[in-house]
């Protein structure tokens, strides 16, 4: 390129990778080579361990990775958010080169990636975005931002998980003659007061109302397909009486299982 175009060119080199899912890090390493193109000087090739020599050594944060990745195995949240706080507030603390700041915040979104599904189902941070930002404030800065978009979304997604976890177990139990919301509340956990919250709040609708649902829905399906007895079909749907069975039935179809049934068979 200096003959033919008259270009002076700084060419870093990575460490040689086995497989292409290693192509980021080289990458991360060519561009901390070009780092050091003013002590070697421009025109030059410069590899990643030449690099090296010119580095100040500076601690890495290995106890606060280590307790990431715990906490990444087990999916504990606040485990997670402290662990990146910390290493954050390591890159603040020390001056740092801008090649270390780089390698840190690449380790630290790898590592979330590799765990995380909601940051892999958002934007992340790129090595070549990574590459392009020229100081380690910049840097530190951009992992702050970050920070509180995954905070967010593992926030969410977890939210997501524990309604669903309620809801299939609702699905699986209400038929039950005798389930009740307060089973249902001790089994994840919370008072009956904060259950019904969490539920009204995470799908808008009243778990005892959600709960009625589920069994009228089976009932209209037992009474349309079977001829079967009510008072088998009452107990299926979880209710220990016929009357009691009826009373909830007309109450929300606005005609009794038996006017179901004939209207059903009328149809078919």
């Amino acid at each position: 390129m200096q003959k033919k175009y008259n270009y002076t060119t700084t060419i870093g080199i990575g460490c040689i990778t086995e497989s292409t899912e290693h192509i980021a890090q080289s990458y991360m390493e060519a561009s901390s080579a070009l780092d050091y193109r003013f002590v070697k000087g421009n025109g030059t090739v410069i590899r990643f361990q030449e690099a090296g020599s010119f580095q100040t050594p500076v601690l890495y944060p290995h106890q606060d990775f280590e307790a990431l990745k715990n906490s990444l195995s087990v999916h504990n949240e606040q485990g997670i958010h402290s662990s990146i706080q910390n290493i954050i507030c390591f890159m603040e603390k020390n001056q740092m080169p801008l090649y270390l700041a780089r390698n840190i915040c690449f380790d630290l979104i790898h590592m979330v990636n590799e765990h995380c599904q909601a940051q892999k189902d958002s934007s992340s941070i790129s090595p070549i975005r990574l590459s392009g930002m020229e100081t380690a404030q910049e840097i530190i800065q951009m992992l702050r931002q970050w920070s509180e978009q995954l905070h967010d979304l593992t926030a969410r997604s977890s939210k997501k998980a524990a309604i669903d976890d309620v809801i299939s177990y609702l699905n699986a139990n209400c038929q039950r003659c005798d389930f009740s919301a307060y089973e249902a509340a001790q089994q994840f956990n919370m008072t009956l007061p904060a259950f019904s919250k969490f539920f009204k709040d995470s799908t808008g609708q009243d778990v005892m109302d959600y709960t009625i649902y589920l069994r009228i829905q089976k009932a209209k399906e037992l009474l349309s397909s079977t001829d079967l007895p009510l008072k088998d079909i009452s107990e299926q749907v979880g209710y220990y009486n016929v009357s009691s069975f009826t009373r909830r039935f007309k109450l929300n179809q606005g005609i009794t299982p038996s006017e179901y049934r004939k209207a059903s068979s009328k149809r078919l």
